[in-house]
């Protein structure tokens, strides 16, 4: 795949090394995407753009919105930092 073509690199190095970056820059922005991602796949833009953007801002109870520390909302630092500590 070219994308994982990364210098002098083989293919399976190139993509653990993409996959670790992507896991460091979720973990860098994980409370700001984190709601909105799942509001989005929830229910869509369009007529549910509303509701997405509430659940971006306050999140669920599979996600954490922008706002931080609210009951319901799951560790999204422990998860955050589960995916990091996954990927090496």
């Amino acid at each position: 795949m070219g994308i994982f073509s990364y210098k002098d690199l083989d293919e399976n190095a190139s993509k653990a090394l993409f996959s670790d970056a992507l896991a460091i820059s979720t973990y860098a922005y994980h409370n700001i995407d984190n709601g909105f991602d799942e509001g989005y796949h929830q229910t869509g833009f369009g007529l549910g753009l509303p509701l997405t953007l509430v659940t971006a801002l306050i999140g669920s109870t599979q996600s954490q919105g922008g706002l931080p520390g609210l009951p319901w909302n799951p560790d999204s630092e422990q998860a955050a930092q589960e995916a990091v500590n996954n990927a090496g």
